[in-house]
């Protein structure tokens, strides 16, 4: 059965600090709440490139010149551009650039994020494939392990053949979670598609789907733990849960069911499809979203929302992107209902370093929105600030968000809560798997401590969490989620 001490620790957690206002636009970066903690990536083995060249010593080796047959016998190190094999035997051909290892071998290579043991392998340089049996170990951001593998364009792609894989912060005897499939194919910072795939919590099989698709691009919030039901408690909506899933519909389609249920308010789902395009992301869906205003819960219905998200556009090497959303949609809140269609613009910088501890991120934006209802329109031009300090043990946030409204919205759900919030706040790491903090919310137009917030972080192994009580509001809440994405 369910290991119950996994769910205790999992009941034990807490809340992701949301933006400053819900609306319908892109989010600023400038938002109060801790720096998201780093994820728990594998430290690759890194080694020197050979090039072209293979480099190889054994404790005994035969080359036959004419027709380029080699053999290396016994404690056999070879490397090949950034990678390194070490085995008992390496048997091949320095002319067709083909190579057996059919012992167990020990599989390096930093630059392309391989740390495996494998058997069988083949290796083929020239065409820069692989293909090898009982993998074991770490590739790409994930681990793995596989009865038969194959590699190509240089590991860009891999194909697993009955695999397993989780994420490395659930890596355990039987890990906390895992995916196991007929196959998998992963392409390294862009998918990870698995067909015939079983989900598992410890030894407990969750259910099972023909395919299974995780966008793993740089930046994007699903992973192969995103399917966990995650333990959630707000005061005004209770216990709960809520948890995401995506089914691949094409090459870059998906369809996607995200939900929430809780104890006071039910059933909010979030379903659609997403188109992934090189430009940016579309999306259909219809949704019960949430928002806080005066420390009131507001819910509305998006039924259906038509959203384009461009990608972020760097200038160059510059650490400054743009970004823009369009979206129409039918909104009902109430007794209000009608279209709703908008546009938001942002130029922000990547964390700017400031020195060794501080960085800074500076945003600027503006959004219009219009409403059917009562034939409304909207628009806020915006500025702020957030600087970072890591003083190792404690960390310290602040920053600021200036926003210039005009017009009205005839709706709550994206009414700010705040025109001008300005936070300050901490987080000291008290042992390896526990820190304590602090924040606080002033409205810099009237100067008043809107939130006093204070926070105990706890590691769980694979998951983490965050239990919150906001001192102003007399409210707990509690969020918990997948460390590793």
């Amino acid at each position: 059965g369910m290991n119950s001490a996994w769910w205790s620790r999992a009941a034990l957690a807490a809340l992701l600090v949301t933006p400053m206002a819900a609306q319908a636009t892109l989010p600023s970066p400038i938002h109060s709440g801790a720096p998201a903690a780093e994820e728990q990536a594998h430290v690759y083995p890194m080694h020197p490139s050979t090039g072209t060249d293979w480099v190889i010593t054994a404790d005994a080796m035969n080359y036959n010149g004419t027709d380029g047959e080699v053999a290396a016998l016994g404690n056999t190190v070879a490397r090949y551009d950034t990678a390194q094999f070490v085995t008992p035997r390496l048997l091949g051909n320095h002319k067709t650039e083909v190579y057996y290892l059919p012992d167990d071998v020990a599989w390096t290579d930093g630059a392309r994020q391989i740390d495996l043991a494998v058997r069988d392998l083949e290796y083929n340089a020239a065409a820069d494939t692989a293909v090898f049996a009982n993998a074991k170990g770490y590739y790409s951001r994930l681990y793995i392990e596989a009865g038969r593998g194959e590699f190509s364009q240089g590991a860009n792609t891999g194909v697993l053949q009955g695999a397993m894989v989780t994420t490395p912060s659930a890596v355990a005897d039987t890990p906390d979670y895992r995916i196991e499939a007929s196959t998998i194919t992963i392409i390294p910072q862009e998918s990870l598609l698995a067909e015939d795939v079983n989900f598992y919590i410890k030894n407990k099989r969750i259910f099972h789907l023909p395919r299974y698709r995780v966008n793993m691009e740089p930046g994007r919030s699903s992973s192969v733990a995103s399917f966990l039901p995650r333990p959630s408690y707000k005061a005004h909506n209770g216990f709960g849960f809520k948890a995401k899933m995506e089914y691949p519909l094409g090459q870059r389609t998906e369809a996607f069911f995200n939900y929430a249920w809780y104890t006071k308010i039910g059933f909010k789902p979030d379903i659609g499809v997403r188109y992934y395009a090189p430009y940016g992301e579309w999306k259909i869906h219809y949704s019960k979203e949430e928002s806080r205003l005066n420390d009131e819960s507001v819910w509305i219905q998006k039924r259906p929302e038509f959203i384009f998200t461009s990608r972020p556009y760097h200038f160059g090497a510059r650490p400054i992107y743009a970004r823009a959303q369009l979206d129409w949609g039918d909104w009902k809140e109430g007794a209000i209902s009608g279209s709703h269609s908008g546009y938001s613009l942002l130029l922000a910088t990547d964390p700017l370093r400031l020195s060794e501890r501080a960085k800074l991120t500076l945003a600027t934006g503006y959004w219009k929105d219009f409403y059917g209802y009562g034939d409304m329109d909207r628009s806020n031009f915006y500025y702020g600030a957030r600087l970072d300090y890591d003083a190792g043990r404690t960390q310290w946030w602040t920053g600021t968000q200036i926003n210039r409204l005009s017009g009205e919205t005839p709706y709550r759900f994206d009414r700010l809560d705040l025109e001008q919030p300005a936070f300050v706040g901490f987080k000291y790491k008290i042992d390896r798997l526990n820190a304590l903090g602090a924040e606080y919310t002033w409205d810099l137009v009237n100067g008043d401590l809107k939130h006093a917030d204070y926070t105990w972080y706890r590691d769980m192994h694979s998951l983490a969490g965050m239990l919150t009580y906001r001192a102003k509001d007399k409210e707990w809440r509690l969020d918990v989620w997948a460390k590793d994405f």
